[in-house]
């Protein structure tokens, strides 16, 4: 990131842009090649499933959504149902737009370059939540409890529990 923003001649330069193979890449990506086959079949399979998944998670989401205010492991599963749905769009459908356009690094770096970050940074979200969970489920237990209940309170009799306490009493 700190090449792109501060020193960007020479993160042109390491990714080899140059305005030459800037020029012939656009050509390929307007003309084509009659060599290269184009994925037009694979790719329309992408845009499909994409449209597929979002249709089955959105009504998902919106169950999830209504009572994630009352219950708490709803929250959990409200917010890895956001990640994935950031997922299957920059993984499908910017994927499959990208590759109707034959586009490359050099013709869209900026959009690529920061689709690239996201879909990494939401990837090792999900895959640190089911390390945590399969590797300690007592650590992951602790986190969820601490996470999702530290600030609601119950009247217990006379006394005042957090929802944390009382799950471990």
């Amino acid at each position: 990131m700190e090449l792109l923003i501060f020193r960007h001649s020479e993160y042109l330069r390491l990714y080899n842009c140059t305005p030459e193979l800037l020029q012939e890449m656009r050509n390929f990506s307007e003309h084509g090649d009659s060599s290269i086959p184009s994925y037009h079949f694979e790719t329309f399979s992408i845009i499909l499933f994409g449209i597929l998944s979002y249709l089955l998670y959105i009504p998902c989401i919106c169950v999830i959504w209504k009572y994630s205010f009352n219950q708490s492991c709803y929250k959990l599963l409200l917010y890895i149902g956001f990640t994935d749905l950031l997922n299957i769009c920059v993984c499908g459908f910017l994927q499959a737009f990208l590759a109707l356009k034959r586009a490359s690094f050099c013709i869209y770096p900026n959009l690529i370059y920061f689709a690239g970050m996201i879909a990494y940074g939401m990837s090792l979200i999900i895959k640190h939540n089911y390390i945590v969970a399969i590797a300690s489920p007592s650590i992951y237990l602790i986190f969820s409890i601490v996470f999702f209940f530290k600030n609601k309170a119950l009247k217990v009799g006379n006394t005042s529990l957090t929802k944390a306490e009382k799950y471990v009493n």
